[in-house]
Parts: structure tokens; C-alpha cells; sequence
């Protein structure tokens, strides 16, 4: 998993209004890296004059920047979700001798060994974007009821929060597993383990990606779970904004952990 402490901050990402999701691919780079693959000879698996790009569920390009790709470069894009962060690492894994696609974007700093190890990257990633996992949670709910709201990670064990956080699967899941590494972080190798088995002993609900335990089980979002407390990034309350101007959510910036995602050409990707 490589270092647990590495890129984490308490400062609060950028954030990009054109996508639902708080940590998005910037559209200068987009173009660029996948411009940059199809132009070095990256071998497609649908023709000679398309690129599949294989991405996670929460990867969004419009169709604007779609076409632009495609009007410089000269190649058709099609695009392959394969699951959360996780998922599709361990999709690529499985495939890495017959790829599902000519390149990858959202291999993250948690995944990047396992990329490595198992050979799945033909040159280099390239660094594309980043944002801060934090735990969030909805203001509303919790002053709706004149309850406290829990200020870092190790409040999520009090009995004052039983029954009320959720997070996403560390096995399935990049910010889960983002996570873990901030738990191993503030807790050490020791005790990390400990911590959760106080989480679970608290009513933790764990699904297995971001989009499930953001818009399904958050009570702050669209889902209008029962979820008060949600693992999410810094920058998700900027797309928490009601009516009067103000968000519905905030963000515990104390203990937060930097992901970063990459993008690359798959190795040994089919060349019919």
C-alpha cells in the first residue's frame, strides 16, 4: 500500500462545478494525455481509428471535450467504466494479459504498487488530478436535532455518533482505501485495526464504492439516506449548495488524506 502518511493535507482541493463528483479530471489534461496516447501508437481494441479509454464509474468528460479529442487527434474516444477505483484496478489485473482498453484513467496513489507489480502500465502515469479525502457530514440533520457534530475521526467511535457514519469498502474502493491509510496514519500500525473494530462496534455501514455511500446512504445528498455522516472528499460540499446560498454539508478537514489519480497506456492492449 506504500506509504500511509503520503499527500495527506488538510487543505481543501480545488473543485470543478462542471461534474458531480468532487475530484475531476482537469480538461486541458484530458486532452493532452489522451491525445498523447493515441498519437504515440497506443494500440486500440475496437479499430484502428479508435482509443478506449477504460475509467472509473465517476469519470465524467462532456461531450464538448469529447469531440474536440476527437477533432485533434483524429480518433474516435469510447470510454469503458469498470466500477469504482478499486474494482477497476483488479479488472485491469485480471485482463492486464488481454487489456479491456488502450489506456487507463484513475489508478490512484493507493493503487499505484499494485499497478506496478502487476505490470499493467506501459511507460509511466501520468499525474492528472487530485482531491482531499474527508469525512462529511450533513449540517442540517445534525442541527435539526441540536446535536453535536463530530470534529475528527477518532469522534466517530463515541456512542454520540452510533449508528450514523458510512464509509466505502477499503477492498473496492480507492477513497476507501484512502481511508485506511489515514486510519493506519493517525492510529499507527498497532492500533489501526483497533479503531475499527470500534467503528463496526458503533454501527459503521461499509458499501463497496464512493457513488453508493455518497448518493445513496448520505441524508446530505441526492439519495436522502440515513447517513449523516458520510467518507467523502473536501471539496463535495461545494456541490451541497441549497437555495439560500449556503451548503448543506462541511467537511472535517482535521484528518484528511491527498489521492491522487494518474492516467497511462495499458500494456499489451490488442491490436486487432
Amino acid at each position: 500500500m506504500g506509504n500511509a502518511s503520503a499527500g495527506r493535507t488538510s487543505n481543501p482541493c480545488p473543485t470543478n462545478k462542471e461534474g458531480t463528483k468532487v475530484q475531476k479530471l482537469f480538461k486541458a489534461a484530458v486532452v493532452a494525455v489522451i491525445s498523447s496516447l493515441a498519437l504515440a501508437g497506443c494500440s486500440p481494441t475496437v479499430d484502428n481509428k479508435t482509443v478506449v479509454l477504460v475509467t472509473h464509474d465517476s469519470f465524467a468528460i462532456s461531450k464538448e471535450l469529447q469531440k474536440q479529442f476527437e477533432t485533434e487527434s483524429g480518433f474516435r474516444l469510447k470510454l469503458v467504466k469498470a466500477g469504482d477505483a478499486g474494482s477497476m484496478t483488479n479488472k485491469l489485473v485480471l485482463t492486464k494479459d488481454q487489456p479491456i482498453g488502450d489506456a487507463v484513467f484513475g489508478i490512484d496513489n493507493t493503487l499505484t504498487e499494485v499497478a506496478s507489480e502487476n505490470q499493467l502500465i506501459d511507460g509511466e502515469l501520468s499525474a492528472i488530478d487530485f482531491g482531499d479525502v474527508c469525512m462529511n457530514y450533513d449540517i442540517d440533520w445534525f442541527a435539526s436535532r441540536s446535536k453535536t457534530v463530530p470534529t475528527n475521526i477518532r469522534d466517530l467511535t463515541s456512542s454520540k455518533f452510533r449508528n450514523l457514519t458510512v464509509v466505502s469498502n477499503p477492498a473496492t474502493s480507492s477513497s476507501g482505501m484512502a481511508f485506511l491509510a489515514t486510519t493506519i496514519d493517525v492510529f499507527g500500525e498497532d492500533d489501526y485495526l483497533g479503531y475499527w473494530s470500534q467503528l463496526k462496534s458503533n454501527g459503521l455501514k461499509v458499501v463497496a464504492g464512493w457513488e453508493d455511500a455518497y448518493f445513496t446512504e448520505f441524508s446530505g445528498s441526492s439519495g436522502h439516506g440515513k447517513y449523516p455522516i458520510v467518507l467523502s472528499y473536501s471539496s463535495s460540499p461545494a456541490f451541497e449548495i441549497r437555495d439560500d446560498g449556503k451548503s448543506q454539508t462541511a467537511s472535517i478537514l482535521r484528518d484528511c488524506y491527498r489521492q491522487t489519480e494518474f492516467a497511462g497506456v495499458l500494456s499489451k492492449a490488442k491490436n486487432p
